[in-house]
């Protein structure tokens, strides 16, 4: 998914593709989507990963912030639900001090991600 007016898909629907490719469910919430509303979809599919993508661009053409988007889908969702930001790693890596969030710092990093939870 990506947050509240946030409409750039090409990074989460690769990531998708990487997950499907490792015979992954994956539920596609696409973009634009509100905090509350991601959670609650991913607390009723019992997602494990939630998949975030994050454009450089996002904090300075939008009123909102990542940290308190962030904030609030952590609030919401499950602990069980790991949150893997990425796209924006300038500005989303000083936001992470969490364990339940990751930053992604590329497509292949997250299909090396991927492969291993597929031999998990």
């Amino acid at each position: 998914a990506t947050p509240v007016d946030e409409r750039h898909a090409f990074g989460i629907l690769c990531a998708c593709l990487i997950f499907c490719h490792y015979n992954f469910d994956i539920f596609y919430l696409g973009c634009d989507l509100p905090a509350e509303a991601l959670a609650q979809a991913a607390n009723a599919i019992g997602a494990n990963y939630i998949v975030l993508g994050v454009s450089p661009s996002y904090e300075n053409i939008t009123k909102h912030t990542l940290k308190k988007y962030l904030d609030d889908l952590q609030d919401k969702v499950t602990e069980k639900s790991k949150i893997w930001v990425g796209g924006d790693e300038k500005n989303t890596k000083k936001l992470l001090q969490s364990s339940q969030i990751e930053f992604i710092d590329t497509l292949q990093d997250l299909k090396e991600r991927v492969f291993k939870l597929s031999r998990s």
